[in-house]
């Protein structure tokens, strides 16, 4: 509680909207989420606190789906052709949540942001791919006001 919504004219609990993504930038070999976390008010649904959240990511050839199966010789020329960045490799974001812990008396409340995304590459007539996600912790007392 602690938080009074202008609209409702009371004293409300937050609740967490879907998370919005709102880009997906890819350079080299680094990806960078921009997001925008939101609270609402419970009774309402007017947006009362956000934080935007800049993450990037390194992705990292050897979790590549498909680069195992590969010989020593193709490995070392693929491996080139990545820390040359010759490659073009496009990133999807499937999807992310906020999730909310904590609060108890005399604790923090704290909001783990997660990020699915799949990461995917060709090279000589071979597709590569790689799933994962990211998260990070926030604090509730790092949302600002909106």
């Amino acid at each position: 509680m602690g938080n009074r919504c202008e609209q409702c004219n009371k004293w409300v609990s937050l609740e967490t909207q879907d998370l919005e993504i709102t880009s997906v930038e890819v350079s080299g070999t680094a990806v960078t989420f921009d997001c925008r976390s939101v609270r609402n008010c419970q009774e309402c649904s007017m947006e009362m606190k956000a934080l935007d959240i800049n993450e990037e990511v390194e992705l990292e050839l050897d979790k590549f789906d498909g680069f195992s199966n590969l010989g020593g010789k193709k490995q070392e020329q693929l491996r080139e052709a990545w820390d040359a960045e010759q490659l073009e490799i496009e990133v999807t974001e499937d999807g992310g949540s906020t999730d909310e812990s904590g609060g108890g008396r005399y604790k923090k409340n704290i909001l783990t942001t997660t990020v699915e995304f799949t990461a995917k590459f060709s090279w000589e007539g071979l597709d590569f791919t790689y799933s994962s996600n990211f998260s990070c912790e926030h604090a509730a007392s790092e949302y600002d006001d909106v």
